[in-house]
């Protein structure tokens, strides 16, 4: 198992970099599992429903209790599979986010709880039978399942630890509790209560980073960690960031940081996704949608977070940090 996740999450970097001059072979870097737990969309390949179809294989499988927290849930088969389960008797309890419309959870007939604080329900969060959990960086969505590249984490867990990250989720805003014990020398932390935490760990991971740091990042506005970035490339730490297509604008922190590197060691890159649809008029998907750092082959850092202010101290965030027990 030594660096396996770590293999794949620096793999699906590479791939996705649109400055990648011969592409990998997408199919076996994106899909490849490690040990059955880890999952990413593949926008690249057509038809690949890997994560789609393992979540809607779990949600048909819940015997008791289904706890959702989204941000979108419009994806057919798990919207049926969740319908599905109410009909059979399961408890299905789903929290959304304010600025959402769910119109198509609604329409299927699945009642929704909107968070009811100021800023976004932003956890991506399946909890199921007190046994199965479900997160990663995607949403419930078909943009995230097919057309937007992300990681899916899919544990068995203990009762214990399952009512653990229930409790640190509902306490999201106070004194949620941190969850440790998790597969993969795994740790849970929930925002805002711990937005703080989760910024410092981020910021002092990339200050004691001793050969690399390279990540992958949908949306970047935390000055703080753009400067712990420049100042572990000017010690010779290799820096790498691949960011969503369209976010390296003249304000954004990724469009500093490359602007500041210069011949220091490390390369911003903006990723190549064009799976797009249209959908109400509008296109979707083509983003990447990745909140993930990997700190010198053996730490991995991931979740719903976004490295900005606004994943720190308002929206309700989850946050992994994954620590390869081999390094």
């Amino acid at each position: 198992m030594k660096n396996t996740i770590l293999t794949l999450l620096s793999a699906c970097m590479i791939a996705q970099s649109s400055c990648a001059k011969d592409r990998p072979d997408l199919a076996a870097l994106l899909l490849w599992p490690a040990a059955g737990a880890f999952v990413f969309t593949a926008p690249e390949i057509p038809g690949s429903a890997e994560a789609r179809d393992r979540i809607a294989s779990a949600i048909a499988s819940a015997r008791t209790r289904i706890v959702m927290y989204c941000y979108d849930l419009d994806e057919a088969e798990i919207l049926s599979a969740l319908v599905e389960a109410r009909a059979r008797g399961v408890k299905v309890e789903i929290t959304g986010s304010p600025d959402q419309t769910y119109a198509e959870a609604f329409a299927a007939g699945l009642a929704i709880q909107i968070r009811p604080r100021s800023g976004l329900q932003h956890a991506k969060v399946l909890l199921i039978d007190d046994s199965v959990f479900i997160t990663g960086t995607g949403n419930f969505s078909e943009s995230d399942l097919f057309h937007n590249h992300n990681a899916f984490y899919f544990y068995t867990l203990s009762r214990q630890t399952m009512r653990a990250i229930e409790d640190s989720l509902q306490r999201e805003a106070q004194d949620a509790p941190i969850v440790r014990g998790l597969p993969f020398e795994s740790m849970f932390l929930v925002s805002p209560a711990r937005g703080r935490l989760i910024q410092s760990i981020l910021v002092e991971s990339v200050l004691n980073a001793r050969t690399s740091v390279r990540y992958l990042i949908y949306s970047h506005s935390d000055p703080v960690l753009t400067d712990a970035l420049y100042a572990a490339a000017a010690r010779g730490v290799l820096v790498e960031g691949v960011y969503d297509q369209g976010s390296l604008g003249p304000e954004s922190e990724g469009r500093a940081l490359s602007d500041s590197l210069g011949i220091l060691p490390g390369m911003i890159y903006e990723d190549g996704n064009r799976s797009v649809f249209e959908k109400h008029g509008v296109l979707h998907g083509g983003k990447l949608h990745h909140k993930t750092m990997i700190v010198d082959d053996s730490l991995v850092l991931t979740g719903s977070y976004n490295y900005s202010m606004n994943a720190r101290d308002t929206n309700q965030e989850i946050f992994k940090s994954i620590q390869d027990p081999m390094a």
